[in-house]
């Protein structure tokens, strides 16, 4: 089978293991997380920010929640990245109903989050 490329859609990840249509440079930085126990850990963590936006997305201003990123969980606080100080102070006000919602979600990382932080991205410029 090929892809788009014209190559093989079957791709080798270790030896006599074979991964049927993934990207190259998608199962090499799967195979290194596999051997970086600390790399292994920040990718967990970033699936669990990730899986706690999904679950207090519904929950966000519908014209606040596309600019709304997640940031780590450490230590029971949880942080949202908002892309502005505007946004910021809206969302801060939203905490409580979040904090409420997450602990009524099904999301299995949402009983480590005992606070949510709201911080502002910086500026790219």
């Amino acid at each position: 089978m090929k892809n788009r490329t014209g190559h093989s859609a079957l791709r080798s990840t270790r030896a006599g293991e074979r991964v049927h249509g993934t990207d190259p440079a998608r199962s090499h930085i799967l195979g290194v997380l596999q051997h970086a126990p600390l790399l292994a850990a920040l990718n967990q963590q970033g699936m669990a920010s990730q899986a706690l936006l999904e679950a207090a997305r519904p929950h966000l201003p519908a014209n606040l929640a596309p600019s709304i990123r997640s940031g780590p969980l450490q230590d029971g606080t949880w942080c949202l990245v908002a892309p502005n100080a505007a946004v910021a102070a809206k969302l801060r006000h939203c905490v409580p109903q979040l904090l409420a919602a997450l602990q009524q979600s099904d999301c299995g990382h949402a009983g480590q989050v005992q606070t949510i932080r709201i911080r502002v991205a910086r500026s790219q410029t």
